[in-house]
């Protein structure tokens, strides 16, 4: 269920980012001036495609790795690197989730220039890469220390 919502946020912001760039081109090729909101819109589409498309990545091991090494270790090797690098990720996106919510509450008082929204909505996103994140790691911690049966 976690996994379709991210999947679903992720397919409509990664879309909400081509149309709002889509639309500056075209407002620059064919308009006296670009709509000034486009800019911005991508860049907060970009923050929500990417921290939303973040917990996807970990939980189908999409991220750059460096097979070669790990492939030479021993399945014991392999099972207690794989869980060091989970705990890791988890110590930092908590750390990074904690300090997320005081950016978002900056934000509640700062507005967008061009679109007048308040900054906590792409602030949020931060938060909601944390969230995705740990929660994969965490899974992924239970999955490799889980005995085979």
């Amino acid at each position: 269920m976690f996994g379709k919502i991210l999947s679903t946020g992720t397919l409509i912001s990664t879309i909400a980012l081509l149309m709002s760039v889509i639309i500056q081109i075209y407002g620059r090729f064919f308009m006296d001036s670009a709509p000034s909101w486009t800019e911005e819109a991508a860049r907060v589409f970009f923050i929500y495609t990417m921290s939303l498309g973040a917990g996807l990545a970990l939980r189908d091991s999409e991220f750059v790795q460096l097979d070669i090494f790990f492939n030479a270790m021993n399945e014991t090797m392999q099972k207690w690197l794989k869980v060091f690098f989970a705990i890791s990720t988890v110590a930092l996106f908590v750390v990074t989730g904690i300090w997320s919510l005081q950016y978002v509450q900056m934000g509640t008082n700062e507005q967008s220039p061009s679109m007048g929204i308040s900054m906590a909505i792409p602030f949020a996103g931060i938060t909601l890469m944390a969230i995705a994140v740990t929660w994969y790691s965490v899974k992924e911690i239970i999955q490799t220390l889980r005995p085979n049966p």
